[in-house]
């Protein structure tokens, strides 16, 4: 395994030393043994490797099968998560993308990094607005779609990616129906999903193969 390290301003602008910090490992390495304590309080037995993990994003994204360079995960939960492989680390000025290391970075071509942000945009408006029968409305959705409205289902205050607007404030159209409202809703979530992607292609240069 190639040597890792903790980036330098960790110990260089703060009053950190080296021997401190834990060692850097990718995600999937093995980096020890459980303690028979452990293994006791959990009713577990036999020789158990303990290894390094990942975030929850990572996981999504290697779990729906985006693992190689050009492949791209949407996840939408209380929030929009957007990961995927580059070959090279995407470097955003604004703050709005950030990269983790490909567990195989160094060992399979292409695979250097998984750059990724989340957006405050997700789908906790439907639990909050839209909590009666949503296979009706998805069933008027479909044939409403598209709406030819502007709606944006943001429920906090602040948005964090695809752009970076702490003030932020959802809104929709006066006057739509519970469908029609519901439906531009959707759509709103999806520009959000669309804008966050060509601002990837626009900052990495790479090609996407695949959304999963």
């Amino acid at each position: 395994m190639k040597e890792l390290a903790s980036p330098a301003y960790l110990y260089e602008a703060l009053p950190l030393e080296t021997a401190w910090l834990q060692q850097v490992v990718p995600s999937g390495y093995p980096v020890g043994m459980m303690h028979a304590a452990a293994k006791a309080e959990l009713g577990l037995s036999g020789d158990i490797q303990v290894m390094a993990g990942m975030t929850d994003g990572c996981a999504s994204q290697i779990a729906s099968g985006a693992v190689g360079p050009g492949e791209w995960n949407t996840t939408i939960g209380t929030t929009l998560v957007i990961k995927g492989v580059t070959r090279q680390e995407i470097t955003d000025p604004l703050g709005r993308l950030y990269s983790h290391r490909h567990p195989d970075a160094g060992t399979v071509d292409g695979c250097g990094w998984m750059p990724g942000g989340a957006s405050n945009t997700g789908a906790d408006w439907i639990a909050e607005d839209f909590a009666g029968d949503l296979e009706a409305l998805n069933s008027q959705a479909s044939s409403l779609m598209p709406t030819g409205k502007l709606a944006w289902p943001l429920v906090q205050k602040g948005e964090r990616f695809p752009f970076i607007a702490p003030e932020a404030r959802g809104f929709a159209p006066e006057g739509l129906s519970l469908a029609e409202r519901y439906t531009a809703s959707l759509e709103g979530v999806a520009y959000v999903e669309r804008l966050a992607y060509d601002m990837i292609r626009e900052l990495s240069g790479e090609q996407m193969e695949a959304v999963y």
